[in-house]
């Protein structure tokens, strides 16, 4: 569980980062009197909005699928939870879809937005714990192999 918190973390600075390049306009093609948020306004609302979506639904459908899917090993594994993690995200994607507009948003065009949005994090989210998961395992292997404790 420690391993999905530290992915949580890390996965939402690395969105929050993500959407600042995407929404990142050169100081050479901005306005004159037009705002543009920075950095850690960018940054900021990614925690708020996409935290809590993480933390709410992001650990229990990890939870759910790192259970159902710990027989798999390699290759099929790693294909097989990439996508039960990419439609857990269009799911979060269209519920938060569902949120913001109000109705079921199969014909408003905004739908593809949330489910791009949730389908992009809940992939940054399952690479990202896939290598706190594998750092985590080699820390352990080191510390047995040197006799440390594992705390």
């Amino acid at each position: 569980m420690k391993d999905k918190l530290i992915a949580v973390l890390i996965a939402n600075v690395l969105l929050g980062i993500i959407f600042y390049w995407m929404n990142y306009v050169p100081e050479a093609q901005r306005n004159d009197g037009t705002y543009y948020f920075g950095f850690g306004e960018i940054v900021t609302f990614v925690f708020i909005y996409a935290g809590p979506a993480y933390l709410l639904a992001g650990l229990p459908l990890s939870y759910i699928i790192e259970k159902y899917t710990v027989r798999f090993q390699g290759l099929s594994g790693y294909f097989l939870r990439l996508g039960l993690y990419a439609a857990a995200g269009l799911a979060v994607g269209l519920l938060y879809g569902v949120i913001a507009f109000q109705e079921i948003p199969l014909v408003v065009p905004g739908v593809f937005y949330f489910l791009g949005l949730g389908l992009l994090a809940s992939l940054l989210f399952s690479h990202v714990l896939l290598v706190v998961t594998w750092l985590g395992e080699r820390m352990n292997n080191v510390q047995k192999l040197s006799g440390g404790s594992n705390v």
